[in-house]
């Protein structure tokens, strides 16, 4: 029969010596039984999950309110991805160091997080021995690749080619394209290499490609006619196109991708009457829903915009126009007698030489967005804007002002400087919104560049982006016991949203 207790009896104290009756579980420094192994595999993965998603939601909802204006007034898919990725740029980072430090935690940590980390692959002013490094460890990870990057900084080897290397320079840029073809299951690539031989690149599963280039050539042609399931395509041609095949670009382009949703065209010289003019009958396969034509050097009449945009008119939604060279007073508009007819045109932004009548052939019945960049016969003649405006007043939500339209600030070879809207013009188009219960903003949208290559590589590092095969090459790590990567240091980056 137990004993009653007494209030006044001593509290219980444990004595050293009975730990020795206690079973206490391991001590998390004993290899031999290490909590994490414990786990599930599933619990493991909702764990990089939870981790994933935790950066992702946070790049996706920046707190920088001028990040988030400028995604909301950006126009066109290429445009809008830019801000994206520069939202991205911060956190991208972060994750990838997270995801390290989580594959050194356990065995199943590692596999699972290796193809994450794998995910994206870099190669940046890449030299023999790091392409061969490359070489040796990519084949086990090379299924995990999705986005692609071969950059050359230095002018894609120009500096070899002075030296007299260009052997060693085109030796280099082959075995990169092995290592470009082994990721077959890449679903992204961007080219910044004048040396690469584009018919030698085999992916056929792209869905975005980003191209830049000195001209239009016949190998460009031949990479382009295998991908039939490319969706987004952007080409930026570095000097004033003069190459006898360029003619050709955006009829290859529209004829010979079914698949393509978005296009991004740029360079001086690019968008000209001979290009934009097609055969009666040219059979398009292209239903494009994002167009950016981004050209000085341009010479185009309005009857050929006309005709070119009407190919687009049951499927374009993201319209960017920046087309400056073009004299206004060239622009006749009255041999067209047809308008720009938009049907599911929801923004719209232009920049260009036209004359302002320009704006009073448009028909956009469903435009909610519209963004004004430099527009110089607009200066002290907006009435023709105004005019736009209220003919499209009933879907208008926002009317939005480029830094350059009402300031100028960029000196486009010093042709356009004071060429931007006068205060008083402002001020109508302030009271013109104002009446019309339409918001107005003003700044910049986007960056200079069209094709901001810190999406695609860090600025700050060498090689291969995130990952470096060792301490001192900078190039991807291998464990020859696991097969899976050992990224060092806490660095880390693509896609495409329709």
């Amino acid at each position: 029969m137990p004993s009653k207790l007494n209030p006044e009896a001593a509290p219980f104290v444990l004595g050293a010596n009975a730990l020795a009756s206690v079973e206490l579980p391991p001590a998390v420094e004993d290899a031999s039984v290490s909590p994490w192994n414990r786990l599930p595999v599933e619990l493991k993965e909702t764990i990089i999950d939870e981790v994933m998603r935790c950066y992702e939601d946070a790049a996706q909802e920046p707190e920088d309110p001028l990040l988030i204006d400028d995604i909301d007034v950006a126009v066109g898919f290429f445009a809008k991805r830019e801000v994206l990725e520069e939202g991205r740029a911060d956190y991208v980072p972060l994750q990838q160091g997270e995801l390290r430090r989580l594959q050194a935690v356990a065995r199943d940590f590692r596999f699972i997080c290796a193809p994450l980390l794998w995910e994206t692959l870099k190669l940046r002013d890449v030299d023999e021995a790091q392409v061969e490094k490359l070489l040796d460890v990519l084949p086990v990870h090379a299924s995990h690749v999705r986005c692609l990057a071969l950059v050359d900084t230095e002018q894609c080897g120009l500096i070899d080619l002075v030296n007299g290397n260009y052997l060693k320079r085109q030796r280099v840029t082959g075995r990169a394209t092995k290592a470009i073809n082994t990721c077959v299951g890449a679903l992204e690539i961007t080219v910044d290499c004048e040396l690469l031989d584009f018919s030698a690149v085999r992916l056929r599963r792209l869905r975005s490609a980003v191209l830049h280039m000195a001209s239009y050539e016949s190998t460009h042609r031949a990479f382009l006619r295998g991908q039939t399931a490319l969706t987004s395509l952007a080409t930026e041609f570095r000097h004033d196109d003069e190459d006898d095949s360029s003619p050709r670009l955006f009829v290859d382009i529209l004829k010979g991708l079914p698949s393509l949703k978005h296009l991004n065209i740029a360079g001086d010289g690019i968008v000209h009457e001979g290009r934009l003019a097609f055969r009666p009958g040219t059979a398009v396969r292209a239903r494009l829903e994002s167009l950016e034509l981004v050209s000085r050097w341009t010479y185009v009449t309005f009857a050929t915009l006309q005709a070119f945009l009407a190919m687009f008119s049951s499927t374009l939604k993201h319209l960017r126009l920046e087309l400056f060279g073009t004299d206004a007073n060239e622009w006749q508009l009255s041999s067209s007698p047809r308008d720009i007819r938009l049907h599911h045109l929801s923004s719209f932004a232009v920049g260009a030489d036209f004359a302002p009548s320009f704006f009073c052939r448009l028909d956009l019945p469903s435009l909610e967005l519209f963004c004004l960049d430099l527009f110089p016969s607009l200066s002290s003649q907006p009435d023709d804007l105004l005019a736009f405006l209220r003919v499209h007043a009933s879907t208008l939500k926002r009317v939005h002002l480029t830094s350059d339209a009402i300031s100028c600030r960029l000196d486009r070879a010093g042709w356009y400087e004071g060429t931007e809207l006068a205060d008083e013009d402002v001020e109508a188009i302030e009271g013109c919104c104002d009446a019309l219960g339409i918001e107005l903003s003003s700044g910049e949208p986007w960056s200079e560049s069209d094709f901001d290559d810190t999406q695609f590589y860090d600025e700050d590092s060498d090689g291969f982006g995130e990952e470096s095969v060792d301490e001192d090459s900078d190039i991807y790590t291998d464990d020859p016991e696991e097969g899976t990567p050992q990224p060092s240091g806490d660095e880390g980056d693509s896609e495409e949203n329709d």
